[in-house]
């Protein structure tokens, strides 16, 4: 009983999930998400989520995208070599991701790899930004963090 309210916690329910893209498929080409979307194949295009709408992106572990993602809540497991934006990100231990992240809320495993910039934000993530002076930028690589300049 008690197991199962943490992993309810971090993970999705697949009535809120419109989409899966299925291990065996590779997509070139952009994504546009209003509810949500799990991702088991190769994505090379951008996930954004419609205006007006909090989607939730979960990218399944052995996934790959290549592309800038847009979203509500972000879910890494797989794999992803861009930028995200979102108000809610987790990232599992089997994550490996190349790019920066800015977010406002952030849940990090031990054993995932972040090869990027970390960037919490008060507002809503939607721009790329250049950190602000004063901001703290973040490399996690291997489970540790390190302070860049």
């Amino acid at each position: 009983m008690f197991g199962m309210s943490k992993k309810a916690d971090r993970g999705i329910l697949i009535k809120n999930l419109e989409t899966i893209i299925g291990k065996s498929v590779r997509i070139a080409g952009d994504i546009q998400v209003s509810n949500g979307i799990r991702i088991d194949g190769h994505l090379e295009g951008n996930i954004t989520q419609e205006d007006g709408h909090s989607a939730t992106i979960a990218i399944a572990q052995g996934a790959k995208v290549h592309g800038t993602i847009r979203a509500g809540h972000v879910i890494i497991s797989g794999e992803i070599t861009g930028n995200i934006f979102a108000d809610r990100i987790e990232v599992l231990h089997t994550a490996h991701i190349h790019g920066d992240l800015k977010y406002k809320s952030i849940r990090i495993e031990s054993g995932a790899k972040i090869f990027g910039l970390l960037n919490q934000t008060e507002e809503k993530p939607q721009t790329e930004e250049k950190a602000a002076p004063g901001n703290l930028n973040l490399l996690v690589s291997d489970g540790k963090l390190k302070q860049q300049s």
